[in-house]
């Protein structure tokens, strides 16, 4: 059931990117964004039993695409693609992990070019041998839901914003399984066309 809502969920934003993309009225008036974020390390937690300790991560480098369209009341929408660099826990340099989400975003136009935005998706976890070590063996890795909220202003062709966003995924052998959370703040960087 879990991998059918996730692929309902995918080919939903697939089919809303290739509408946005099909339809000329709606590229006039789309805006693309390229660019990416400077992730300040965060938390990576784990749940189940035994429950462990946080991890702390080190910072990383995300890169990013995103197309938004305008609505009514200063509120635009789209969708968004991200994938975060490997980065590492800080008391294992040999563990390293990323995410790679898929969202929908919505943004709410504030005065003097400022706007809040939020992000709502799903995201593939992906992890070095060491991060999938284990004594049974090597451990299944799945994605799970992603959210982001932050604010952001537009500057001509460019953007700043700062953003907390949670990853969720999951690591499981044929003895355990975790529920993994690696939340951060990021400062993100785009150009717009």
């Amino acid at each position: 059931m879990k991998k059918i809502s996730v692929i309902l969920l995918v080919l939903s934003l697939l089919l809303f990117s290739g509408s946005a993309v099909a339809s000329e009225h709606m590229m006039e008036k789309g805006i693309w964004t390229f660019g990416g974020s400077f992730d300040l390390g965060g938390n990576l937690s784990y749940t189940g039993e035994p429950t462990l300790e946080p991890d702390k991560v080190s910072t990383g480098f995300t890169v990013m695409a995103e197309y938004a369209m305008p609505a009514k009341n200063s509120v635009s929408y789209g969708a968004g693609f991200a994938y975060q660099l490997s980065r590492s826990l800080e008391e294992f340099s040999e563990v390293s992990f990323s995410f790679t989400p898929i969202y929908g975003l919505l943004k709410y136009h504030m005065e003097n070019q400022a706007y809040l935005v939020g992000h709502a998706g799903y995201n593939l976890l992906s992890g070095s041998d060491a991060f999938k070590m284990s004594e049974g063996g090597a451990a299944k890795l799945g994605g799970g839901l992603y959210y982001a909220a932050g604010l952001g202003i537009g500057m001509e062709n460019y953007t700043a914003e700062i953003l907390y966003t949670v990853n969720n995924g999951t690591w499981e052998t044929s003895e355990v399984k975790y529920d993994l959370s690696y939340s951060k703040f990021s400062l993100a960087f785009g150009y717009q066309f």
